[in-house]
């Protein structure tokens, strides 16, 4: 895959996930009052962060790790409850697994 085939690839995701969390606020606005953060792994291992919420502003999560070894340890052990769960699949208090590499993991740091 060329550079400008990835870099379309990763902005389409990132434009996926965005209208993925716009419906799923629609249908249920008192996700606004929660704080959840969007991670969407790429296939360099890169990690990117949307935090969504009213909380956000204080949120210490990068917008990027470089793998996810890098992230904080609360962030890590949520993405590995949902890794081992099916796409489509929500915990409470954990987060959601949208697919194989998009995950939304509720809360900030504990």
């Amino acid at each position: 895959m060329s550079i400008s085939n990835e870099a379309g690839w990763r902005k389409y995701r990132r434009k996926y996930v965005r209208s993925c969390m716009k419906h799923a606020v629609k249908d249920n606005p008192a996700l606004l009052d929660d704080l959840f953060h969007a991670l969407m792994i790429e296939d360099d291992g890169v990690v990117n962060i949307q935090c969504i919420g009213m909380d956000c502003v204080d949120s210490t999560l990068k917008d990027a790790y470089d793998n996810v070894n890098e992230l904080p340890e609360w962030v890590q052990l949520k993405v590995a409850v949902l890794m081992a769960c099916q796409d489509g699949h929500t915990i409470d208090t954990i987060g959601r697994r949208v697919d194989d590499s998009t995950f939304w993991v509720y809360g900030g740091e504990e």
